[in-house]
């Protein structure tokens, strides 16, 4: 195992507790159930300074159809005073129960979806960005989902996309409608839900981010939540202890909508970051007996692919000789548009 790997804990063992920081916290609105019974489910909102984005991921959220037993907390990651009342003042005639906590100092990305989790009150928790939205029927259609399938540590829905990107760079309605349809096919086959294994999770990051997640919180919170170290793929790899450690199922139903717009996400050291994480995460997978160790010829064939992939999704990609040599491997020399068609053979689309 190479240093860089050495230095990273095992997908296996007993993670440490939920990495929190030392940032404190204080509870800056509450709107309080009618009820001291606590509800099934919470739906966390982590935040930074993005109060004219929250207003419509609220709106969705307070818009749920055939669901009641849930509550909402906003967890802001000490945003300015200017935002902060923002919010506030957004929160000032809210008809729906509502806390809002305001960290005392920022504390990253992680360690604030950590204290959503730790702060939740749901038997089921739901990480959303403030900038993502929820279809009405998303808690409905999920319980009954979870209730179906029994037993189970994790579910999350597929998510529709909504590309507010500059018009040169947006991809046209009908292709991501098309391109949501074909995966949607290959993916499940005909099922109404798959279940989420380590194996498929090689080949990419199928289940996506938090968005569309119902989290089992005990479940969650015995893996360690989301590991800071592992940034900025945290999420990912936090989707990998589930998949190898308890029963994380996704459904076909598209319940969500990802925004699609220029944020951190698109900062090239941030895609570098992604891409470096993601080989990494793939030879752990192979180190530690997740998945068949054959596998290891498709790393440098993967990279490439994702290269190539983040090129055409953000028109711009990290220098391949920079990932190359931050990894320590020969530099891929091909573009793998074939690897979309191993991906298939192996369920990771």
């Amino acid at each position: 195992m190479s240093d860089s790997l050495a230095n990273l804990p095992s997908l296996l063992t007993e993670p440490s507790a939920l990495s929190l920081g030392d940032a404190g916290y204080h509870l800056a609105f509450a709107k309080e159930r009618d009820t001291d019974v606590r509800p099934l489910v919470t739906i966390a909102i982590p935040t930074f300074n993005r109060p004219h984005l929250l207003r419509e991921t609220l709106e969705s959220v307070w818009s749920q159809e055939g669901f009641t037993d849930y509550d909402v907390i906003i967890v802001d990651n000490a945003s300015t005073a200017e935002n902060v009342g923002a919010v506030l003042a957004l929160l000032r005639d809210a008809k729906r129960p509502v806390r809002y906590y305001v960290n005392d100092a920022n504390m990253g990305v992680f360690r604030n979806w950590n204290r959503c989790l730790d702060l939740a009150q749901g038997q089921w928790v739901s990480i959303l960005n403030d900038d993502d939205l929820l279809k009405p029927t998303f808690l409905r259609d999920m319980m009954r989902e979870i209730d179906d399938a029994m037993q189970v540590d994790a579910m999350i829905c597929r998510a529709e996309l909504l590309d507010q990107r500059a018009e040169n760079v947006r991809t046209e309605e009908k292709a991501t409608t098309l391109h949501a349809r074909i995966v949607s096919a290959l993916r499940f086959r005909g099922r109404a839900r798959i279940r989420l294994t380590p194996k498929r999770l090689f080949w990419a990051n199928i289940a996506g981010s938090s968005l569309g997640s119902l989290y089992r919180r005990q479940a969650v919170m015995e893996l360690g939540g989301f590991d800071p170290d592992e940034a900025p793929i945290a999420d990912y790899v936090l989707n990998v202890r589930l998949a190898a450690r308890g029963r994380f199922l996704q459904t076909h139903r598209q319940l969500a909508k990802v925004r699609l717009q220029v944020n951190e996400t698109m900062n090239p050291d941030t895609l570098k970051g992604v891409l470096v994480r993601n080989f990494q995460l793939r030879s752990r997978l192979i180190t530690e007996g997740l998945v068949p160790k054959r596998w290891s010829h498709w790393l440098r064939p993967l990279l490439a692919h994702e290269l190539g992939a983040a090129m055409a999704h953000w028109h711009q990609s990290p220098s391949t000789q920079d990932v190359a040599h931050i990894l320590s491997i020969a530099p891929p020399n091909t573009k793998a548009r074939w690897m979309y068609l191993t991906r298939i053979l192996y369920g990771g689309v």
